[in-house]
């Protein structure tokens, strides 16, 4: 089976303002990568480093088969085993870079996520 990809860089707009800009390089879990920084950012107000560094969660072909970071947490990994998914531990890759501008001192701030060996600088 072809790998899923998809999912580039990604801006996101309030109104007219750029609100958050990010991109993964990595092909088949960037969109699920993406998704999960987008909404730990934007649903449940993690920082930019906190959100790229979070524990991760993945489906691809076997939606009964997840994927999760080493670090994810031992309770919801038995919790999800108990519904009925296969939980499988493995090296994630899914590297996301993250910039967000606070929308009240429009001053831009990001993260680099720690999966991988990429760093940001500030202009």
């Amino acid at each position: 089976k072809r790998p899923v990809s998809g999912g580039g860089p990604a801006i996101v707009f309030d109104g007219d303002a750029v609100r958050l800009v990010l991109g993964s390089p990595h092909g088949g879990r960037k969109t699920s990568s993406m998704a999960h920084v987008l909404t730990s950012v934007l649903d449940f107000g993690l920082s930019p480093a906190a959100a790229v560094a979070s524990p991760r969660i993945h489906c691809e072909h076997d939606p009964r088969e997840l994927r999760v970071d080493s670090f994810f947490p031992l309770d919801t990994r038995e919790e999800l085993e108990q519904r009925g998914y296969t939980v499988r531990e493995d090296a994630y890759g899914g590297r996301v870079c993250l910039v967000a501008v606070d929308p009240r001192t429009r001053k831009a701030g990001g993260a680099s996520d720690p999966r991988g060996d990429g760093g940001l600088i500030e202009l």
